[in-house]
């Protein structure tokens, strides 16, 4: 329902009577043209959760006189507002905490609202017109704030899916210098070993110092006669290239740095044109560093599932029973020792600042990308 109220001595209108809101909130752009100034906001720590459990930041709270009704039976109560700066059709929502000040009953029926006073009942009548302009509006900011929302959503979406908790072992590790004068070239055993065994294993490690990888000019890829990573694409979708997302000076100093360090290794190709084109998302490791990923959410809609079985990992932990070590092998940047299809490079476009790039290599958060590294890692195993 929605009505005009009398806010601080100014006659406020659509304003939308919610009595599932559980909180009053008047929006920033309505405040700065009621001449009320940021200095007479109260901080709020906490924060403002949508319908879809969005979180929406305030700027604070603010007391205000708000008066309904007309004489006698009038009504006037100071009401707290959260202040929140979004696009919205609506000036003031009067949520479930002014309507509990004023007692008010609310009768969607009937479209009106009523109170006591000391004069009798007092009565607000819905603004029809008001409420259809309001309805039409709300559906023309939805499309504009849409993007920008998603934007958010997408961020926080992405951050979750792609941050892991480091595995750690139970016990004490220590540091094993596998070449002499290259301190760089470290791996890590444990610290219960006999020290017996450990001499053993640490010789071992040596030996087979040249089968580590210390970074990405160490190897040169799984040969595509063996292995290449096919998207499928489904040719009725029809192909989506992103809005260029922006970005801090910070994160895009992260993204040049990445990419960089991508085309140098021959993981990435500079491109011109492309049909499919994606958006960077950085999000934190569990280092504290960040991590430059690439939002195929689009291209991945338009792909089968592969379904080729992966392995469970608490029959992995389970097949170690029994045994005196257990032994992990980190393979370095797993997914980029795969090659890209040569027809699907162009697919996996994405944009930065600086230009449009493709992958040379199997990039991480393609939808089947997990099961073409598990098909690999079978065969080798296998052979």
């Amino acid at each position: 329902m929605v009505i005009r109220l009398d806010i601080a001595n100014v006659l406020v209108h659509k304003v939308l009577v919610d009595n599932g809101s559980s909180a009053d909130i008047i929006f920033w752009e309505v405040m700065k043209r009621m001449g009320l100034e940021k200095s007479e906001f109260r901080p709020v720590k906490t924060p403002l959760v949508g319908f879809g459990g969005s979180e929406i930041a305030s700027l604070g709270t603010i007391d205000l006189p708000v008066s309904m009704g007309t004489e006698p039976c009038r009504r006037t109560m100071m009401v707290r507002f959260l202040v929140v700066d979004t696009p919205f059709a609506y000036n003031v929502i009067l949520g479930c905490p002014g309507l509990n000040l004023f007692r008010a009953v609310v009768s969607t029926y009937h479209l009106k609202m009523k109170f006591p006073t000391k004069s009798g009942v007092g009565e607000v009548s819905c603004d029809r017109e008001e409420a259809r302009r309001c309805y039409n509006l709300s559906l023309q900011k939805g499309e504009q704030g849409q993007s920008k929302r998603k934007e958010e959503e997408l961020e926080k979406e992405d951050t979750k899916k792609f941050k892991t908790e480091r595995i750690e072992p139970v016990e004490e590790h220590k540091s094993v210098e596998l070449a002499i004068g290259q301190p760089e070239k470290t791996t890590r055993t444990g610290s219960n070993m006999s020290r017996s065994l450990e001499t053993l294993m640490v010789d071992f490690l040596k030996k087979n110092a040249d089968l580590f990888a210390w970074g990405p000019s160490d190897f040169k890829g799984i040969d595509p006669e063996v292995i290449v990573h096919r998207l499928n694409v489904d040719p009725m979708v029809r192909p989506v290239k992103q809005k260029k997302r922006s970005f801090r000076a910070e994160r895009n100093r992260i993204i040049e740095e990445e990419v960089s360090k991508l085309r140098e290794a021959g993981y990435v190709l500079e491109v011109q044109y492309t049909d499919w084109l994606a958006n960077i998302v950085v999000v934190p490791k569990a280092s504290g560093k960040w991590r430059m990923c690439t939002d195929f959410t689009d291209l991945n809609k338009a792909c089968p599932k592969d379904p080729y079985p992966l392995p469970r990992i608490d029959l992995l932990v389970d097949s170690t029973a029994g045994y005196e070590l257990f032994s992990m092998m980190d393979a370095y940047q797993g997914y980029h020792q795969i090659f890209m299809a040569e027809e699907d490079r162009i697919k996996t476009s994405f944009v930065t600042d600086r230009g449009i790039y493709c992958y040379n290599v199997m990039p991480f958060s393609l939808k089947n990308a997990g099961a073409t590294y598990q098909r690999l890692v079978n065969r080798m195993f296998r052979h």
